[in-house]
């Protein structure tokens, strides 16, 4: 089965189409890298029978679930909250091989590092691309917990739908879930220094929790971290642990 193909499916149907149109033309600038397992010595991503999924199966598993679950939490598809969550998990294993695929016989221990850096590098075109994101009509305007700021330098956004219209400004009014009791959000703090990238870098970064490559060796804490990032870690967990199920097998 052609995963990868179910992929760029999913992603056109659930992104918004300049999304779409960017993630094709990531995807050809990355080195094919979809059809080898997601584990290299096979102890991991275990299926039935013992199986290792290729990373494209384990990221359609996480896309589909994604498309499933966040809609539960006021996330529409199409919505610049969904494409970026969407964009996070297709790169999320994209490097699994380092830079140089074709070179390695084995996965890269900090492919989550490579592909953080990555986004850095191009910093002022992802600026640009969520700017533009940003100005089309979204479905819904997200709401989510609020979060402990986050250990990086980078201070990523509490709900990057309240962000100003200017990416590289920092966002003005922020909201959280509203308890079932109450009929209005409740505020949170202001945070500076926050971007869309911001958090596509960090979602990146640390999607493999406490395992990340640039984790804290001693007192790592999921509340640390943006709630999408800590969102892709668990559906990344469940993949890993044979724990999530999509319409194709």
């Amino acid at each position: 089965m052609d995963y990868l193909q179910l992929m760029n499916e999913l992603l056109e149907k659930n992104m918004s189409e300049l999304a779409y149109t960017s993630w094709l033309k990531l995807l050809k600038k990355i080195k094919p890298v979809w059809h080898r397992p997601t584990s290299s010595s096979g102890k991991y991503h275990n299926k039935e029978g013992g199986r290792v999924p290729t990373i494209a199966e384990h990221t359609y598993e996480m896309l589909y679930a994604c498309t499933k679950v966040s809609r539960l939490f006021g996330i529409e598809s199409k919505s610049v909250d969904s494409d970026l969550l969407l964009l996070a998990i297709s790169l999320h294993d994209a490097f699994k091989y380092g830079e140089s695929p074709e070179l390695h016989k084995y996965t890269d221990s900090r492919h989550d590092s490579v592909a953080a850096s990555k986004i850095d590098k191009y910093r002022d075109a992802f600026s640009s691309l969520f700017t533009s994101l940003k100005k089309q009509k979204s479905p819904a305007t997200v709401k989510v917990h609020n979060s402990h700021p986050p250990q990086s330098n980078q201070q990523p956004p509490q709900s990057i739908s309240q962000l100003s219209q200017s990416i590289s400004q920092p966002s003005q009014t922020l909201e959280s879930v509203p308890n079932p009791a109450q009929t209005t959000p409740n505020p949170l703090p202001e945070t500076n220094n926050a971007s869309y990238t911001d958090l596509l870098i960090e979602t990146l970064r640390f999607h493999q929790g406490r395992w990340s490559t640039e984790a804290p060796k001693q007192g790592f804490d999921l509340h640390d971290y943006h709630p999408y990032t800590v969102f892709i870690h668990i559906l990344d967990m469940l993949s890993a642990n044979n724990c999530l199920k999509s319409n194709h097998k």
